[in-house]
């Protein structure tokens, strides 16, 4: 047992109850902690709900209950002395055990005479009666709490008498969730039926529900693992392709309000009754539990999406067109194929601690983290396998010959246990761990186990055990072999190129394939000339940085293709033949940010533009994208190698050192509004004068996998010029295909998805007047326009700066901004600070400020609108309309986030927890956050978040020196 896990386990063990006798002075002391003096502390009060000697008299009140709701008392069966011992237990060492039992006597009692399943299925019966039945949400779950209750005592009852394992608990509860989210979205599509929201004639009415509205669950719910009081992760999809023209937009504002209602029905009126986890998170929409498979399907094309994926992955059909919905998930099968995707990291457990300690310390994280692995090591990613529960996984491991017979079967005995022990706490009513000696003798007493030591030795085991399992897992096939290799510290590179276990040594999968192509690459440099005998002698060390980078056979395999097509050759050898700027380009730009990089690999003049070095110092990003040559107006393909060319530019100038990650970031950002306005005078310059197309800012504009706000505005509505519209948002999502791609974004407009797509000034005045979001206000405020002349661009110009128009109602939108912003991070919480954008006080939040600044002063500057936010910013700082220290922290701030931001664009690169830093990404991470250490570098995003939490607190919120 850990230190950390003893000294949990042993939290106010040496305290004592009016039960307990005083310890003599010599006794053992508890796990991890003092010996016990006799008169140390105080005994501790005694819990009444927990107290063994207050059972009798609440079994006699129970059975009072009991009587009275079946109109006679069971009689002597209940003194059975299984069933008594059972009561005895629940009344005498149970808090919400006991509680659910006193609300349900007849469910109790019917698991104890008969069997818990039969209580189930009244309950499941009783919940059918409701299925037909409409109304809000919040009657729902009224009606769902009590049965809820029934099931949860019967299982629980059914558990400590024996009738049912912690396994079939877990299968009975999750058919009855399964059952209560199809009843309510039976209950809610019925409703907004009733209501007008919903037209009759949009999806056909079948018998399980409406064609092409389905529900899919994931995680335990689709495992049918589901632990007491587990969250359900769980989301309603729909497919818009039924409908057309307006029944189309009115549909989907339905099912945004379904999505909304649905957590609340499910979540009960007068207590909680299920707690509902949306699958949607950053790249579809984060509103509500329902999202139309139009944009599902986007996101999982999206490189950066990944909790989507990982939700479809294991998904289940569970009501609704559950045939539609099976068909969606095989067609996710093939999206999520193919796909290298690392093992997420498990979600929080809901399980209980073993006492005061992280949340790591939690025996089901561990387990969680351990069956991640070996689901991915199973390939198990696809809609069936992805749905195996923790025990399923851990036997088909067994099998299949990644772990050992013994240790799969040991494994599966662990998650029996701690099962039963997740239970144990919920019904005793401490979910986080017995914290009490009264709640440590409940535990030991529903488990079996005479003294609480005993049973933190075998949590802390099971733990343990599947620790073990994962770190091994971590360390791959190769990890078992480590012992037998030879401790010596590799040597440069080339002095052994055929070497292939030190190639593997410095951080190569594949020793044997980079050995041969090293070898490739000598006779290649050397031919024409005395061929060298080591590698070493033409790039002396290059390999063992190429090694030290995230993806090195990436990187060997760009430098292989840039070799042969480099002329001459000797100019590429020359080039990284020392530490310099041609090394550090193909080194940091080939091995971390390689998928950027690659179009410079391709050919004499990629190569050549590759190892270019640029003597002046760009002003800004428009400054270096002017450098990268103009866009061809010429046709789309051209339009697409040129943006591919110039992003890898970027990123090779960023990696080299050429200029820093802040301007990268700027350089992106106006590459992207190039790519718009070349896109448009390519396609549409023949309505020039009757078309406008205008970007929101958004936090992450232009960044590589994000999308772009795109808007088109006309002086009047006209087919020709709606029909140049699409031509357009059709030619950018063709430019912007590919990892690397920014896909425009048209559905911030009035209207709607089914409205056309080139505004009227009066209709985008009333859109953002009446119908647009908080959100959707605040990207108005800085929108730009890009692209049009004459009319439209007049227009256009009139009609955005009209958004700003309304100061006055200012607070207001703040207030509901920051009331969304808080409903999002409720359901998405960012994973970490490394999740830079949406992580509290990250680049959302700071935007957010300079948002508020511009709306704020829209009256008095409405030029705001038109510039960049640093450039804002500092002309309110001159304007005496913003701090001074506001200006310089919020810009300094942005400059953080965005280099960051730039750096994981490039790299595809998420957090450390996912893919740990290798020293070559380091040093770029490091540059980017302008510190001397990467050590350095997470203190420092603390501080800056903190920094902006407290600009948000005044600015956006009115709390002047508050928190948030």
């Amino acid at each position: 047992m850990t230190a950390a896990v003893s000294n949990a386990l042993a939290t106010d063990a040496t305290a004592s109850d009016d039960h307990e006798q005083e310890a003599p002075a010599g006794a053992e002391p508890a796990p991890g902690g003092a010996p016990q003096e006799p008169d140390a502390a105080p005994a501790q009060p005694v819990d009444a709900a927990l107290d063994p000697a207050r059972a009798e008299a609440r079994i006699a009140a129970w059975r009072g209950r009991l009587a009275e709701e079946r109109g006679e008392d069971p009689g002597a069966v209940l003194d059975e002395p299984r069933r008594r011992l059972a009561l005895l237990k629940v009344f005498g060492s149970t808090r919400t055990l006991a509680a659910l039992c006193e609300r349900a006597p007849t469910a109790a009692a019917q698991a104890l005479l008969t069997s818990p399943e039969d209580a189930v299925e009244d309950a499941l019966r009783d919940l059918a009666a409701f299925e037909d039945g409409a109304g809000p949400p919040e009657a729902f779950g009224a009606v769902l709490a009590p049965l809820k209750d029934r099931v949860e005592a019967a299982v629980g009852v059914g558990v400590l008498v024996g009738a049912c394992d912690a396994r079939e608990a877990a299968a009975m509860r999750a058919q009855f969730a399964e059952r209560a989210v199809a009843a309510a979205l039976s209950w809610l599509i019925r409703a907004a039926r009733g209501r007008g929201d919903l037209d009759a004639d949009a999806f056909a009415e079948t018998a399980d529900g409406l064609d092409g509205v389905f529900l899919l669950a994931g995680g335990d719910l689709a495992a049918r693992d589901l632990a007491p009081g587990g969250a359900l992760d769980v989301g309603v999809f729909f497919d818009l392709d039924r409908c057309r023209g307006k029944r189309a937009s009115l549909a989907e504002r339905a099912f945004a309000r379904i999505g909304a209602e649905f957590e609340i029905a499910l979540g009960g009126a007068a207590r909680g009754v299920f707690t509902v986890r949306s699958p949607f998170g950053a790249g579809v929409t984060a509103r509500g539990n329902a999202e139309k498979l139009e944009r599902v399907r986007a996101a999982l094309k999206a490189e950066h999406e990944s909790r989507l994926r990982d939700f479809l992955a294991g998904a289940r059909a569970v009501g609704g067109d559950v045939r539609s919905g099976a068909a969606f998930l095989e067609e996710a099968a093939s999206a999520l194929s193919g796909r290298s995707v690392a093992p997420a990291a498990p979600a929080a457990s809901t399980a209980p601690e073993t006492g005061d300690t992280e949340e790591d310390d939690a025996p089901c994280t561990a387990l969680n983290a351990a069956a991640a692995i070996l689901r991915a090591r199973l390939g198990a990613r696809g809609p069936r396998g992805g749905a195996l529960a923790r025990r399923d996984v851990f036997e088909a491991a067994g099998v299949a010959g990644l772990l050992r017979a013994g240790e799969a079967e040991r494994l599966a005995a662990c998650d029996a246990f701690v099962s039963a022990y997740v239970a144990a706490c919920t019904f005793v009513g401490a979910p986080k761990g017995a914290k009490s000696p009264a709640e440590q003798d409940a535990l030991c007493d529903l488990l079996g186990f005479s003294e609480w030591s005993n049973l933190a030795a075998v949590v802390a085991g099971a733990r343990a055990d599947a620790v073990n399992v994962r770190q091994r897992m971590e360390a791959g096939p190769q990890g078992l072999f480590r012992r037998y290799r030879s401790d010596a510290a590799p040597v440069a590179f080339g002095q052994e190129a055929g070497d292939a276990s030190r190639l593997e040594a410095i951080g190569f999968e594949n020793g044997a394939s980079i050995s041969a192509q090293v070898d490739a690459w000598r006779l290649v440099a050397g031919s024409g000339a005395e061929t060298p005998t080591r590698f070493s002698e033409l790039a002396p060390g290059l390999l063992t940085e190429i090694g030290q980078t995230q993806r090195p056979e990436r990187a060997t395999a760009l430098f292989d293709k840039a070799l042969s097509v480099a002329e001459p050759r000797e100019a590429l050898i020359g080039a990284v033949h020392d530490e310099g700027r041609g090394r550090r380009a193909v080194v940091d730009g080939f091995g971390t940010f390689g998928t950027a990089c690659a179009p410079l690999a391709q050919s004499a003049s990629g190569v050549t533009r590759l190892l270019r070095q640029d003597g002046r110092t760009a002003s800004s990003g428009a400054d270096w994208v002017s450098r990268l040559g103009a866009a061809p107006r010429s046709d789309v393909a051209a339009l697409k190698l040129w943006r591919d060319d110039a992003l890898a530019e970027i990123a090779v100038g960023a990696a080299s050192g050429d200029v820093d990650f802040a301007l990268a970031a700027d350089a992106l950002s106006a590459l992207q509004e190039e790519t718009v306005r070349a896109v448009f005078e390519t396609v549409a310059d023949r309505v020039r004068d009757s078309l406008a197309v205008y970007v929101l800012e958004t936090p992450t504009f232009g960044m590589p996998g994000r999308s772009t706000p795109v808007g088109f505005i006309a002086p009047q509505a006209d087919d020709t010029v709606e029909a140049a519209a699409q031509d357009v948002a059709r030619a950018l999502a063709q430019v912007a295909d590919g990892p690397m791609g920014a896909a425009p974004d048209v559905s911030r407009r009035p209207g709607g998805p089914s409205a056309p797509l080139a505004a009227t000034p009066d209709g985008l005045r009333r859109f953002v007047e009446a119908e647009a979001t908080a959100q959707d206000q605040f990207y108005f405020a800085r929108a730009r326009l890009v692209a049009g002349g004459g009319k439209a661009a007049s227009a256009a110009k009139r009609a955005l700066r009209a958004t700003l128009a309304n100061p006055k109602r200012a607070d207001i939108l703040l207030r509901d901004l920051d009331r969304a912003r808080n409903q999002r991070r409720r359901r998405d919480a960012a994973s970490s600070l490394w999740d830079v954008v949406d992580a509290a006080g990250g680049l959302s939040d700071a935007d957010m400020v300079v948002s508020a600044l511009i709306y704020r002063s829209a009256a008095s500057a409405p030029g705001l609108q038109e510039q960049s936010a640093e450039s804002a910013v500092d002309a309110l700082a001159r304007a005496g309309q913003a701090p001074a220290e506001t200006a310089r922290t919020l810009t300094a701030a942005r400059r953080l986030w965005r280099s960051i931001a730039a750096v994981q664009a490039f790299a595809q690169w998420k957090d450390p927890q996912t893919e740990p830093v290798r020293p070559r990404f380091a040093k770029l991470l490091t540059r980017a956050g302008g510190v001397q250490a990467f050590e350095q570098l997470a203190p420092l995003m603390r501080g800056c978040a903190a920094d902006v939490s407290q600009l948000y607190a005044a600015i956006v919120l009115g709390r002047p020196g508050g928190t948030f």
